[in-house]
């Protein structure tokens, strides 16, 4: 669908306040309807001087990129799976020039002199691996994600769908049993119910579908087998425990990234480096190589090992994929063992750099100082990895982590349209995204770049009632953000109050409609007498109010 008269009006008000060459251009894609054009425009940090006109240029071509719904030709799954399979063809060579290096260290050095450098160098990120992955578990409790599983989809993969249905897992987990599911609360759920179908259903390896990622393409993931997910979840969560212990909190990285992103930018102190596909590209050699051979036995048999694509079992290259419980958390170990090795290199202890968060990862958002940083981007790549050359920065005043874009120190992250607005909600998310863009961080509340427009225009489209629900940032986008002397404030029983437009969720699924064995386990994993609610499962949105807690008068 191409853009309403509404919206038009926004993007056409936005490039012509914004006063840049790019927004120009937009401006003319949007009138004349060149969406394919549109979705090609990116401002590059490296072709301006000065933050004020690089962020112009990135709001203008930023605004509609992760666009749903825009009436391009491109299709955006074929390109999915299309990737999906480069992807495999990556892993297979990275697997294959690894191989020797696996095979030195379980049978014994076998080389000649630069084989022996590069051995002493993995030795230290297998060492740094090893110090932080310690004892394997002694047992494990299974976790239940809010996703999908390859058999419980959409509004059928609450923990109670997940707990009455059978349990799936891949033939490599056959020791399920032994680490005591037969035991634990789904499995003496699922043992009891009948008799004549008591073990798990055997499945070859998870299924390939995609997420939105932006209006040129879809990011393709893989959902896993029930039984194989619950546990990888459980051995996710005790990777972030023991990464914690070194140092590495993945619960409050991303602030601190984005902190120290911005200091970057000015001071040149560390580099920022990201990576293409990076889950996609962590081929099953590399993890052989840096992990001790208990824990690779523990993560092989937990992985799945083949992906249904189109019909069709396909033998996996890539260790695991996103969808995978422990994905994250172990390609996170895997990048902090790279740096630890580039700092090896440059005669410094990493160990000790990544202790006092003098080098943070978070996944695949990686920050190291500058020194050591082109060493870490030559053993990313020598280990199969491709950093994304639009979101690396190893120079200049520009900074990227963690979803903050900062200049010279100033924060220039542009807003992106996820979905063109056709809903109140949507349209309010719309008007606080313009109104983050254009207030100045001064307390006098100016606007900048010509956005007081465009945000006008974007309340127009408002029912009158819901236009006036006003309050601070603090409450997202249930509000209208704006300056407090515009806030509707109620008071009672003491307490000030402001209106705002909250999410109605959806029919919660009962435990009575399942079978009792089935209601006791979800009980003892936390489901309240009131049943759970589906995953993105909202029935409608209502006005309700929302109390003020000493929000101050610049919140808004």
């Amino acid at each position: 669908m191409a853009l309403d008269h509404l919206m038009t009006k926004v993007v056409v008000a936005l490039c012509d306040g914004l006063d840049s060459p790019m927004a120009s251009l937009v401006k003319e894609d949007v009138l004349r309807g060149r969406w394919e054009s549109l979705t090609l425009r990116q401002a590059r940090p490296q072709d301006y001087t000065d933050a004020d006109s690089y962020f112009r240029a990135a709001i203008a071509s930023s605004l509609l990129r992760k666009c749903e719904g825009l009436p391009t030709s491109v299709d955006r799954r074929a390109k999915a799976v299309v990737n999906f399979y480069r992807c495999e063809s990556f892993c297979r060579e990275t697997n294959k020039r690894l191989l020797p290096l696996v095979h030195n260290f379980e049978l014994g050095f076998h080389g000649d002199q630069d084989d022996l450098m590069i051995n002493s160098v993995i030795e230290v990120g297998r060492q740094f691996i090893g110090m932080t992955l310690r004892g394997l578990p002694s047992s494990l409790e299974p976790k239940f994600g809010p996703g999908a599983t390859f058999h419980d989809k959409g509004l059928q993969s609450t923990i109670l769908h997940k707990l009455s249905s059978r349990p799936a897992r891949t033939p490599d987990f056959w020791w399920a049993d032994l680490v005591g599911f037969s035991e634990n609360k789904w499995g003496t759920s699922f043992l009891t119910a009948d008799s004549r179908c008591n073990t798990p259903l055997l499945i070859e390896g998870n299924r390939f579908t995609v997420v939105p990622k932006d209006s040129t393409k879809f990011r393709g993931i893989c959902v896993e087998p029930g039984l194989n997910v619950c546990y990888q979840l459980a051995v996710g969560q005790l990777l972030k425990q023991r990464l914690k212990r070194v140092g590495v909190d993945l619960l409050t990285a991303q602030d601190r990234h984005r902190e120290m992103a911005q200091s970057a930018s000015l001071s040149g102190s560390h580099a920022t480096i990201d990576l293409s596909d990076a889950s996609d590209t962590v081929s099953r050699e590399f993890v052989k190589l840096m992990l001790p051979s208990g824990w690779y036995d523990l993560l092989d048999d937990l992985r799945s090992k083949s992906t249904k694509i189109d019909g069709k079992w396909v033998k996996l290259e890539k260790f695991s994929s996103m969808g995978n419980g422990f994905t994250f958390e172990l390609e996170t170990l895997l990048f902090l063992s790279i740096c630890v090795m580039a700092c090896h290199v440059h005669g410094e202890d990493g160990a000790s750099l990544v202790a006092t968060g003098e080098i943070r990862v978070f996944g695949d958002d990686i920050i190291v100082p500058t020194r050591i940083s082109r060493m870490v981007v030559r053993l990313l790549k020598f280990f199969g990895f491709s950093p994304n050359p639009d979101k690396t920065f190893l120079e200049g005043p520009f900074r990227e982590s963690c979803g903050g874009d900062f200049f010279n120190g100033q924060a220039v992250r542009p807003f992106y349209v996820k979905k063109l607005p056709t809903e109140p909600t949507e349209w309010i998310t719309l008007a606080n995204g313009l109104r983050r863009l254009g207030m100045s961080d001064s307390s006098d509340r100016t606007w900048r770049f010509g956005l007081l427009r465009p945000w006008l225009y974007a309340l127009d489209a408002l029912p009158g009632d819901i236009r006036g629900l006003r309050g601070p940032r603090i409450f997202g986008d249930a509000v209208i953000h704006d300056d407090s002397t515009k806030w509707k404030v109620e008071e009672k029983d003491g307490c000030r109050r402001v209106r705002g437009y909250l999410p109605v969720p959806g029919r919660a699924v009962k435990l009575h409609w399942f079978r009792p064995s089935v209601q006791l386990a979800a009980a003892l994993y936390g489901v309240p007498s009131t049943g759970a609610i589906p995953r993105d499962n909202v029935a409608g949105y209502r006005k309700r109010w929302l109390p003020l807690l000493g929000q101050d008068e610049f919140d808004g």
